[in-house]
């Protein structure tokens, strides 16, 4: 048998416990031990050795390995089976640089079609969140981060586009949980996503799209920092966000991620009207 193995924390355990066949579980386990090395290039993974060590039966773990293969982090090699592919620094660039697509094109498509009022009560929380803090605020800042991402992702009007970004959202998830709970990192995320707000209840598109493009650029040099401090940091090429013709198409909608809404945030106040032009602003406050 390999000697490489996962180290799942205390936490991840009990869940997997809980869960047994959690296959999204299992993907995150096996991003993570993959980012972090514990699977180098050419390492083979073997059904029952990891099911054995997870503690659990070899189907979850055969579709674990699927999801890992579609993300291109193994690859099915004859009379070998799943084979860990090398990743390194350029393959973070390259993932990001697909993210920057897929989100800047469905933020594009969403502009507009967003239920304002979902919007304006988007902002109050992250208003909320950014004047707080203590023990729990960094999960609820990761909480708040997907919510916005789901919900732009949910109302793009292309099941493809969202559910190829959830596929890649696993993979930037896993190497954001590597990089830890860097709360300046996390505050600078959280301004970001106001901006991104404030643009799509203004209904511009334009806006909307370098806002994106700007917070995942500025996510990328954090990760890419801290994953890899001894090399510099190559910024995401630079390419056309809009045009949708050109993503890659695959196959289901995303899920709608509705158990965000748990997160035990107090009462929030209005939105400020000086965020939205005074067209919109009129509108808005005829919805209400």
């Amino acid at each position: 048998m390999s000697d490489l193995s996962i180290q799942v924390s205390p936490k991840a355990s009990a869940s997997v416990e809980a869960r047994p066949t959690g296959r999204e579980h299992l993907v995150s386990e096996l991003i993570r031990a993959i980012l972090q090395g514990k699977y180098r290039a050419g390492a083979r993974l073997v059904e029952q050795e990891l099911a054995t060590q997870l503690g659990v039966s070899r189907t979850p773990i055969r579709e674990a390995i699927a999801s890992l293969a579609a993300m291109g982090l193994v690859e099915m090699r004859v009379n070998r089976g799943a084979v860990v592919r090398g990743f390194g620094k350029e393959q973070l660039r390259q993932m990001y640089e697909l993210r920057r697509i897929l989100e800047c094109a469905a933020i594009r498509l969403a502009c507009g079609k967003i239920p304002l009022i979902s919007l304006e009560s988007l902002y109050a929380r992250m208003t909320l969140l950014d004047q707080r803090t203590g023990p729990q605020w960094s999960d609820r800042a990761m909480a708040m981060d997907r919510r916005m991402h789901d919900l732009i992702a949910r109302h793009c009007g292309n099941d493809r586009l969202a559910d190829e970004i959830q596929r890649y959202r696993d993979m930037i998830q896993a190497a954001r949980d590597l990089v830890g709970n860097q709360q300046q990192a996390q505050r600078l995320a959280v301004a970001a996503h106001k901006r991104i707000i404030e643009a799509l209840l203004n209904q511009d598109a334009d806006a909307s799209v370098s806002a994106m493009d700007a917070h995942i650029i500025e996510t990328h040099a954090i990760v890419s920092e801290t994953l890899f401090p001894d090399e510099s940091v190559n910024n995401v090429s630079t390419v056309d966000p809009s045009p949708s013709d050109r993503l890659p198409i695959v196959q289901s909608p995303a899920s709608e991620g509705a158990d965000y809404e748990t997160m035990q945030l107090e009462a929030v106040q209005p939105l400020p009207r000086s965020v939205l032009t005074p067209s919109l602003a009129t509108r808005e406050g005829e919805m209400l």
